[in-house]
Order: structure tokens, then C-alpha cells, then sequence
């Protein structure tokens, strides 16, 4: 199977300016999810596709492939990743290059690993699935405890009539998406045009993992997990 990886990468970002050239740790976001993905053997390509020359001429420094610069339309807040990815599909279609699996690696996930983009994939091809996500299990933000509050400051629970007073281990198993890792079958992307169907996988993150950048505050907490994994040599 021939194996492409997408890393996208627009110059646009409302929570941090220029956010994926975005200092952490000492190196531009990008450079994180750069790094875990050259690890793995299978990837056959890795690209960038980004509508801005400085992030293209950046991911070059690390021998990363930028065979064409994303057109604008494609690269707005309203802009969603299927279509950026069968862009890139076609790009390599018309140049008589075919790709049976694509993977989407979102530089705003710097702890996912090489060896989750690994078991992810062969979990989706062990299990005859076509698609594969990351997922997280839902702690604190567990929908038992979720309230809405009216414009006199009152709260009520949001998924129920009544509060809900059971223990946090009582709770049933929940997951949210979390974003590290997409993966699918190119066939079928093109047809589901989603990678949420019902031929799909979830591949568990950890907490720490699942940090995704998205504004300063997570771009703070990453920063310090980094600090400290370093001094104290911790591995997940």
C-alpha cells in the first residue's frame, strides 16, 4: 500500500498569530509533527501544504516536500481539511502519482508520537476498517457534568432534567475527538468525503497527548510538559 502524509499548515490563526511557526521548546510548532513523522517507515511521502511561502520554506529546512502552495480559497477559517486533502490527491493525480492511504498529521498536536501514527493505521487495517481518529477519554469535561448558565447567572445540567451527583468513576466511558491522527483509505475519503463513518476506527491518546495548540494557554501548558518531560526524562 502506497502511503502519503499531509501536514497542513495555512498562514492564517485567530488564537495565536502565525501560529504554526509558533515557538515551542525551542522550535517552530511544525517542526514537532515534522519530526514524528519522518520516523515512520511506511509513509512513502510526507508533504506541507500550506498557502504561505515562509511555512513552506521552513518545512524544507527539515527536507520536507512543498510540491505546491495551497490556493487561498482553500485556506480560509471556513476551509475544511477534506478539502485541502483531495487537492492534494488531485496534485499528485495529474502528475500520474496514486496513493492508496492518506494520513492528515495536524501540527497543533505536538505529543503524538511516531509510533501512534503506526499503531493507528495498523489498527484501522487490522480491524477492516477504512478510516481511523484519534480519541480521547472524556475526564473532567464528562457530560454528566456539564451545566449551562441563563443571563441572571443560574445553572442547570445540560444533558439532563436534574443533577447528577454520581462519583467521576461512576460516570460511563466517554470519548472526544481529539485530532492527533487521521488516517483513511484514499478510495473511500473520496467517497465519504469525511473520515467519520461507520467503517471507522478510534485510536486512543492519552491526556497529555491530546494537548492540541489552539490558543496561548495551550501553547503555555505544552511548554511547561515539555520542560518538565526534559528534566525529569519522562517517556509515555
Amino acid at each position: 500500500l502506497k502511503v502519503l502524509a499531509i501536514i497542513p499548515a495555512r498562514s492564517g490563526s485567530k488564537g495565536i498569530k502565525n501560529k504554526n511557526l509558533v515557538n515551542l521548546h525551542g522550535k517552530p510548532l511544525i517542526y514537532w509533527t515534522i519530526k514524528e513523522a519522518r520516523k515512520v517507515n511506511f509513509i512513502d511521502e510526507i508533504i506541507v501544504s500550506t498557502d504561505s511561502k515562509i511555512i513552506a520554506d521552513e518545512a524544507k529546512k527539515y527536507s520536507i516536500k512543498v510540491p505546491f502552495i495551497r490556493p487561498k480559497k482553500l485556506s480560509s477559517d471556513t476551509s475544511n481539511s477534506i478539502e485541502l486533502i483531495l487537492h492534494a490527491l488531485n496534485w499528485f493525480e495529474k502528475n500520474l502519482i496514486f496513493y492508496d492511504i492518506v494520513i492528515l498529521l495536524e501540527p497543533t498536536s505536538p505529543f503524538r508520537e511516531s509510533q501512534d501514527i503506526v499503531n493507528a493505521v495498523n489498527l484501522m487495517i487490522s480491524k477492516n476498517a477504512q478510516s481511523v481518529v484519534g480519541i480521547s477519554k472524556i475526564k473532567s469535561d464528562h457530560p454528566d457534568f456539564t451545566y449551562s448558565k441563563n443571563k441572571n447567572y443560574f445553572i442547570k445540567p445540560f444533558f439532563t432534567e436534574k443533577p447528577i451527583l454520581s462519583r467521576r468513576q461512576d460516570t460511563k466511558t466517554l470519548f472526544f475527538l481529539e485530532g492527533s491522527v487521521y488516517a483513511s483509505y484514499t478510495d473511500t475519503l473520496r467517497k465519504e468525503l469525511t473520515f467519520y463513518h461507520n467503517k471507522t476506527v478510534g485510536f486512543e491518546f492519552s491526556k497529555i497527548k491530546s494537548i492540541e495548540i489552539d490558543d496561548k494557554e495551550d501553547l503555555y501548558i505544552a511548554e511547561a510538559l515539555m520542560n518538565y518531560k526534559e528534566r525529569n526524562k519522562i517517556e509515555e
